[in-house]
């Protein structure tokens, strides 16, 4: 089946009761934005985003630790620190720090920890050739 122009695009056809359109309009201007806006925010509080599940994070943990093993020390504590945010900013529940050669993950408010050895970083001036 053919997907239409609004599919493809995103927007959504709605036909609202009487009455509502008016108080979209007075909140959207009350929020000082446009009525799309106020609709769009009021479905993300409605439907938000699902969270990673603790499969997804450590899949993502995963591939992090790959790319860890080819950086310098301080690229591996700035590629931790972004990864962690990246995370919690989609609802994960966890924690992850850099101990030496060890990432360590935690998980479920503490209940799954995971510590991963890492081999000593490439140095931060390698000689030129």
């Amino acid at each position: 089946m053919a997907r239409s122009k609004n599919a493809e695009t995103g927007q959504i056809v709605i036909r609202p009761p009487a009455g509502m359109r008016d108080r979209i309009k007075a909140a959207a201007e009350a929020n000082n934005r446009s009525m799309n806006a106020e609709i769009v925010a009021t479905l993300e509080e409605a439907y938000p985003a699902l969270s990673p599940d603790m499969h997804q994070v450590t899949f993502e943990v995963l591939q992090l630790l790959g790319l860890l093993t080819i950086m310098t020390k301080e690229d591996r504590e700035l590629s931790v620190r972004e990864k962690e945010q990246e995370l919690r900013l989609r609802g994960a529940q966890c924690e992850m720090s850099l101990h030496d050669n060890t990432l360590r993950l935690t998980m479920a408010g503490g209940d799954i920890k995971y510590e991963f050895g890492l081999p000593e970083p490439f140095p931060d001036n390698l000689p030129d050739d």
